[in-house]
C-alpha cells in the first residue's frame, strides 16, 4: 500500500505599511524546513513580496489538486490579520488579502475528496491578550480592519463540518497574537511550536506521526509556555476520534534555540555592575528587552506578561533577575517537552482574595519536582516535601492544588518537572535556596538537565494585580500544596 503523500505551503510577511513584524518570514522558513525534514513530497515557501494573494492562492489550489484521498496538505501563514469588512482575512504582499472564507472554500472541496488539510494562521484580527499589559509596546500580529477583495460571496463555512480538515488559529475570536522572544529573536509562538511539532515534539505516542489530538495538546501547552499564558491557540474542529495529520521528522531531532542572555532595559541610571553580570545583556531600547526595570518606580515588568514585581530596588533586583534567568532556561524546555498541566481558573490577572485552581496530570515520567518562584525571586520547594519523598513515583496520580491570591503585585511561577530518574541534585539545591533568592538556580537547572535529559516541564504563570498593605519582598509568596 502506497504511503500517503504530504504537501506543504508556508507563507510569511514582515513588511507591512501598518508597521513591520520581526519574525513572520522566519516562521515560514522554519515550517518549510520542518515539512521537508518530515519527508514532504513538495513544499512551497513564499516570503515577503513574493507572498501575494495570487501566488498564495495558486500554490494552495495547485497542492490541493495534486493530493489524493488520504494525502495531507498543510498551509501555514505568519503575518498580520484583519477583522475586515468582508470577514477575517490574512494580509498579504502588495496590499492584497486572503479571506478565511477563501481558505475554507478550497479546503471544503478537498475534504469531499477525502484529502486531509491543515491550515495554521499565526495572526489575529483585532483582539486582546489574556491579561492587560500596561504601557508596554507589544507587537501584535494584527492590523486595523480593512476591506478584503475577491471574497467568495458564499455563506460562511463552519469548520466543525469538516471530516478531515483541521484549522489552527493563533487565538480564539477576541484574542490576540503577539510576537515573542525565543532565543535571541522575535518569532510567532504558534509557528515556532508547530515547526517543533513536525520535528516530533508533539508525537506523544512515538508512532512517527502526529494527529489532531496530539497537536491540540502540544500547541496549547507550548504556546502558553512561550507567551507567559498571554496567548491561547484556537483549534477546530474538536473531534472524538483523532485524524492523522502528518509524519514527523525522519531524524527525530527536535531543534532548540539557544536560550541566550536575559535582555534587560533600565529606565533610569544603569548600575555599572549590571553591564558585566553573567547571563544579563543590558539593552538601551525597552522594545528589545525581555524585562524592563523602572528604577525610580522600583517596578519590574516583563515585556509580554506585564508587571512581575514591585518594590524592586537595586538590592532586590538580583534575586528577581536570577529568577528570570532560570525561567528563560525552563521556558524552552516547557515548550519542547511540556508537562501536562492546566491553569483551570484561567490565564488572567488575579485580584486579592481570588482563588487559583491548577491541575497537574500524570506525566510521561514518574518522578516529580515542584517548586515556586515568588515575584521577588524567592525559591519555595513544594515536592518532594523532604528527602524521603525523592524516590516516590507520581505517575498514576492527579494533583489538584488551590491557593488564594495574595500580594505583592506581580508574577508568581509554579514550576513542575517530571523526570525519568529522581532529580536529587536539583532538589538539594532548591532546599539550600529555600526562603532565599534564586541566585544559582539557572546553573543548577543546567546541571540537572545535563544529568537527566528525559524530562517534561510545566510553568504556571500566576499574575496578581491588586495592591495590599503588606510590604513586598518581606517573605516568600508561595502556593500551599
Amino acid at each position: 500500500m502506497q504511503a500517503a503523500a504530504l504537501y506543504g505551503l508556508a507563507a510569511g510577511i514582515d513588511n507591512y505599511s501598518s508597521g513591520p513584524l520581526s519574525g513572520a518570514e522566519a516562521d515560514a522558513a522554519d515550517i518549510a524546513a520542518a515539512l521537508e525534514a518530515a519527508g514532504a513530497n513538495e513544499v512551497v515557501l513564499l516570503k515577503g513580496e513574493d507572498a501575494t494573494r495570487a501566488a498564495v492562492l495558486d500554490a494552495w489550489t495547485d497542492l490541493l489538486s495534486k493530493a489524493e484521498r488520504g494525502d495531507t496538505v498543510i498551509f501555514s501563514f505568519a503575518g498580520k490579520g484583519s477583522a475586515g469588512t468582508d470577514g477575517p482575512a490574512y494580509l498579504l504582499a502588495g496590499d492584497t488579502a486572503l479571506s478565511r472564507q477563501d481558505i475554507l472554500t478550497r479546503a471544503k472541496q478537498a475534504d469531499a475528496r477525502g484529502v486531509h488539510t491543515l491550515f495554521l494562521g499565526d495572526a489575529s484580527f483585532g483582539g486582546d491578550l489574556n491579561r492587560p499589559v500596561s504601557a508596554l509596546d507589544v507587537q501584535l500580529r494584527q492590523a486595523a480592519s480593512e476591506s478584503v477583495a475577491d471574497g467568495t460571496g458564499e455563506a460562511p463555512i463552519d469548520e466543525r463540518g469538516f471530516s478531515y480538515g483541521s484549522f489552527v488559529y493563533g487565538a480564539a475570536p477576541g484574542g490576540a497574537v503577539p510576537e515573542v522572544a525565543i532565543g535571541s529573536s522575535r518569532r510567532g509562538a504558534l509557528s515556532w511550536a508547530f515547526a517543533r511539532a513536525l520535528q516530533g515534539a508533539a508525537d506523544a505516542n512515538r508512532d512517527g506521526a502526529i494527529d489532531d489530538h496530539e497537536l491540540r495538546r502540544y500547541l496549547g501547552l507550548a504556546v502558553g509556555a512561550l507567551t507567559e499564558g498571554q496567548q491561547t491557540p484556537h483549534i477546530v474542529p474538536n473531534r472524538l476520534t483523532p485524524v492523522t495529520l502528518a509524519p514527523v521528522s525522519r531524524d527525530g531531532n527536535v531543534a532548540a534555540d539557544d536560550d541566550g542572555p536575559l535582555r534587560l532595559a533600565v529606565i533610569g541610571e544603569v548600575p555599572p555592575a549590571l553591564e558585566s553580570e553573567s547571563g544579563i545583556e543590558v539593552v538601551s531600547d525597552p522594545g528589545e528587552a525581555e524585562l524592563i526595570w523602572n528604577r525610580a518606580e522600583k517596578r519590574l515588568d516583563h515585556y509580554l506578561g506585564g508587571q512581575v514585581a514591585e518594590g524592586v530596588d537595586r538590592r532586590r533586583l538580583a534575586p528577581a533577575l536570577a529568577k528570570w534567568k532560570a525561567l528563560k532556561r525552563l521556558r524552552l524546555r516547557a515548550a519542547l517537552m511540556p508537562a501536562p498541566i492546566d491553569l483551570v481558573s484561567g490565564d488572567r490577572l488575579y485580584g486579592d482574595g481570588d482563588f487559583v485552581q491548577i491541575e497537574v496530570l500524570p506525566g510521561r515520567y514518574p518522578y516529580l519536582t515542584i517548586f515556586d518562584l515568588s515575584p521577588e525571586g524567592w525559591v519555595v520547594p513544594i515536592l518532594p516535601a523532604d528527602a524521603s519523598g525523592a524516590d516516590k513515583q507520581w505517575k498514576e496520580h492527579i494533583h489538584q492544588m488551590f491557593r488564594q491570591s495574595s500580594p505583592p503585585n506581580g508574577a508568581l511561577h509554579r514550576v513542575v518537572i517530571f523526570s525519568k530518574s529522581p532529580m536529587t541534585g536539583l532538589q538539594v539545591a532548591l532546599k539550600r535556596m529555600e526562603g532565599k533568592g534564586a541566585t544559582g538556580l539557572s546553573e543548577a537547572l543546567a546541571k540537572a538537565f545535563a544529568d537527566e535529559s528525559a524530562v517534561q516541564v510545566g510553568i504556571f504563570p500566576i499574575y496578581s494585580g491588586q495592591a495590599s498593605g503588606q510590604a513586598s519582598g518581606t517573605e516568600p509568596s508561595a502556593l500551599a500544596p
